[in-house]
């Protein structure tokens, strides 16, 4: 699929997902559980896509500053695993001093080695993740916070 640009020039815009470098096989298990549930082609008749790395144009040795910037202008939510990394160039550092009402939030796999070896764990990340992008495009819930882990915590 060719990447363009979005024409959109609503602040509370999102065009969908953009799979860290880390995650590109677990985007790939999301993609299958979504499509089973016919939730992919909702997301797509929306203008909700999911993107890798080659798929944008960026490479695979980028800083984190430059791919939450990039994720930020293209109006993209990041899917990454829970990582910390410290420094003025980390994804941490980048989403707390940019952020912004408007900041499109970083998508977080809390637990990656467990979405690996759990079909159930998987379902919960795909289904919050689908939640999670349904409510950017219809809600501002979601909007002006850095980071949402998934799972979402189970509600009692």
């Amino acid at each position: 699929m060719a990447y363009e640009r979005s024409p959109y020039t609503m602040q509370y815009d999102v065009r969908g997902l953009l799979a860290d470098i880390n995650v590109q096989g677990q985007l790939r298990v999301i993609r299958t559980i979504l499509a089973e549930q016919q939730l992919d082609s909702i997301l797509v008749s929306l203008g909700i896509h999911s993107f890798t790395f080659p798929e944008v144009g960026l490479s695979r040795g980028l800083d984190d500053r430059s791919i939450w910037s990039f994720c930020q202008e293209h109006r993209f939510a990041l899917l990454t695993e829970n990582r910390n990394h410290d420094g003025p160039d980390s994804l941490h550092a980048a989403s707390t001093e940019m952020l912004l009402p408007t900041t499109v939030p970083v998508a977080t796999i809390a637990k990656k080695s467990t979405f690996d070896a759990s079909a159930v764990y998987a379902r919960r990340v795909a289904f919050d993740l689908a939640e999670l992008l349904f409510s950017l495009r219809f809600e501002q819930r979601y909007w002006g916070i850095p980071r949402v882990y998934l799972p979402f915590p189970v509600r009692s």
